[in-house]
């Protein structure tokens, strides 16, 4: 019977997200040929332009329809195995991109495999999802408008947030396209993706925390809440401040080990990202992977909208008058200025002094 139920919480959920993220791929696909006319392509570049927006499109469609089955796996308390899955996929997805650059291949062909790696990561973790929960299969027969009532209200707002980073992350290379060059434009992805290799690791042992904050909240034990708190700020960041302190003074041999030589443009797009991206570790991510498991993912949302809307404003006019260096600024200051708001909330969430918290973390 409990398995039925969660199969039943499975479907409604997955066929949520499906519908929602179809809806958002259809506006983007119709609107495409007007924002492309916003941007700075040259005639002969506008096809291969589409083709890897198409693809960047596929590649949220499957991320956002199909994360509730990774998320299964977390509640199953069997998120290990996809911790694994999610190193392998990424350790073949960088050493094919290493051997396409090698190639000299294409911007389609590093987008597609970036697609492929989606795809078998997909594949990888409903193998596991079926494996763990016997009985598991997709259909709309176990989709039920009660439980899509009970779920309307935090998938909403979880998808919201989503959408609200993916869209904040795509808005500065649209304004750079717009303001510069299509090169400028692939410097400033290969800066942002050395620069997000730092969140990888540390994600990665900070899954089994999800399923503890969820079972806390249920037998309204906040004392162990504000510990686990506590607890994941200062084991969280002892992992990741390593980690990006490497990255932000070795990213140039880094590069050139990865790429060659005459990227230091990149290099420098890393290390301002670097900056943003730590802040991240250090106010928001312990807050963002206890709170929404307690059942209020409302903050989350917020912070992914205010987000947005600052980079919206500075990016603009960085980018506008500063070029691929201000959108590095303006992406890094959005970053740094919506994990603050997670900060205070987390603080104010589960009754910690701040002062306190960062002493007991750093000192």
């Amino acid at each position: 019977k409990q398995n039925d139920n969660l199969i039943e919480i499975i479907n409604t959920g997955f066929i949520f997200y499906l519908i929602f993220s179809a809806v958002i791929v259809i506006i983007a696909i119709f609107i495409s040929d007007y924002l492309f006319g916003l941007v700075n392509i040259p005639p002969a570049k506008i096809p291969l332009a589409k083709n890897v927006f198409y693809i960047s499109l596929g590649i949220f469609f499957f991320a956002s329809s199909f994360g509730i089955f990774n998320s299964l796996l977390i509640g199953l308390q069997k998120m290990y195995q996809g911790a694994v899955a999610s190193i392998f996929v990424t350790l073949a997805y960088f050493a094919a991109v290493l051997v396409l650059m090698i190639m000299k291949a294409g911007l389609m062909s590093l987008v597609t495999a970036q697609l492929a790696s989606g795809i078998v990561s997909v594949i990888i973790t409903l193998i596991l999802a079926k494996k763990n929960l016997p009985g598991l299969m997709v259909t709309p027969r176990k989709f039920t408008l009660t439980r899509l009532k009970e779920m309307s209200k935090f998938g909403l707002q979880m998808q919201v947030s989503r959408l609200a980073t993916f869209a904040s992350e795509k808005y500065d290379e649209f304004l750079l396209g717009a303001f510069s060059t299509l090169g400028n434009v692939t410097l400033y992805n290969l800066g942002s993706k050395a620069a997000s290799y730092g969140k990888f690791f540390p994600l990665q042992f900070m899954a089994p925390i999800a399923p503890a904050a969820a079972e806390l909240a249920a037998l309204n034990k906040a004392d162990k809440l504000r510990e686990l708190y506590i607890n994941t700020v200062k084991y969280l960041n002892l992992l990741a401040i390593p980690i990006f302190i490497f990255l932000f003074f070795f990213s140039d041999r880094l590069f050139i080990a990865w790429m060659g030589e005459g990227y230091e443009t990149s290099v420098l797009i890393s290390r301002i990202l670097i900056i943003g991206y730590l802040s991240n570790f250090l106010f928001s991510v312990p807050g963002n992977i206890i709170i929404p498991n307690t059942g209020v993912p409302k903050y989350q949302m917020r912070e992914g909208l205010i987000f947005l809307g600052i980079n919206i404003v500075a990016s603009y006019f960085l980018i506008k008058n500063y070029g691929i260096t201000g959108a590095a600024f303006g992406n890094a200051v959005s970053v740094i200025l919506s994990s603050i708001y997670i900060l205070f909330v987390s603080t104010g969430f589960f009754k910690v002094n701040l002062f306190k918290l960062i002493t007991e973390v750093f000192f």
